[in-house]
């Protein structure tokens, strides 16, 4: 398991494979609550409200190849 997949395993409190909003708030608790909510929308690319793993690790990415 890389640690993209830890940090996310590790917040999704309930073990179905997405991070809804509070579990997200839940890891960007030392983030601002603007900042908290441009990154889980840029995460959120289907727009339901909850972030799959694949949808985290593609922002991730993109975040580290800037």
């Amino acid at each position: 398991m890389d640690k993209v997949e830890y940090a996310f395993r590790k917040y999704d409190r309930n073990k179905d494979g997405f991070l809804c909003r509070e579990e997200f708030d839940e890891m960007m608790k030392t983030v601002e609550k603007e900042q908290a909510d441009r990154i889980f929308k840029s995460c959120d690319t289907e727009g339901n409200g909850k972030i799959s793993l694949e949808e985290f690790r593609s922002v991730l990415s993109k975040l580290d190849a800037e």
